[in-house]
C-alpha cells in the first residue's frame, strides 16, 4: 500500500509513505515547500500522484473551518488546498480521505491532545524522516490514512 500524506501549509510538505511486507511504512518521497501558490501544488501533487503511483489513498488534516483564528482568509486559503488537493486526487482515481487533528495526534501518539514535538519525534524514530514539523505531519497523515486502511 502507498499512501500520500499531505501537510497544507505555507510552509508544508508532502510524503509518500510504503508498506512493505507488514513492517512499518517507509518514506519513498517526500518534498516541503515555503510557499507554493493553487497552481503550483496541484502541479506538484498531479506530479506525485503520477510517478510515484500507483497511490491507493491520499489524506490531509481536515481544513480549519472554526473562528480560533483570526488571521483573515487562513480558513478559506486551507479549504481551498484541501479542495484543489482533493480534485487532484479524484481526477487520478485516488481515494481522499481528510482527518481531524486530533485523530492524526491520537494515530501517531495514542493522544488527541500530542504537541507537536511529540508528534515529530514519534514518526521521526517511525520512519527516520528528520525535517520540519510540516515533514512529520505530512507522515502522520499518510500514517493514519494508512492505518484506516483507506477508510
Amino acid at each position: 500500500m502507498r499512501t500520500l500524506g499531505c501537510d497544507l501549509g505555507n510552509p508544508g510538505a508532502l510524503v509518500v509513505l510504503k508498506e512493505i511486507d507488514g513492517d512499518m511504512p517507509q518514506p519513498v518521497f517526500w518534498r516541503e515547500w515555503t510557499k507554493l501558490d493553487l497552481h503550483q501544488l496541484y502541479t506538484l501533487v498531479t506530479a506525485v500522484l503520477d510517478e510515484q503511483g500507483p497511490i491507493d489513498v491520499a489524506a490531509t488534516e481536515r481544513p480549519f473551518t472554526g473562528a480560533g483564528d483570526r488571521r483573515p482568509g487562513v480558513g478559506m486559503a486551507q479549504r481551498g488546498k484541501h479542495d484543489l488537493v482533493k480534485a487532484a486526487c479524484e481526477c487520478a482515481g485516488v481515494c481522499f480521505l481528510n482527518f481531524p487533528p486530533q485523530t492524526i495526534k491520537k494515530a501517531a501518539t495514542g493522544n488527541g491532545r500530542a504537541s507537536k514535538a511529540q508528534v515529530a519525534a514519534i514518526i521521526g524514530r517511525l520512519t527516520g524522516l528528520r525535517g520540519s514539523d510540516h515533514l512529520t505531519d505530512a507522515a502522520a497523515i499518510a500514517m493514519t490514512a494508512m492505518a484506516r486502511g483507506g477508510k
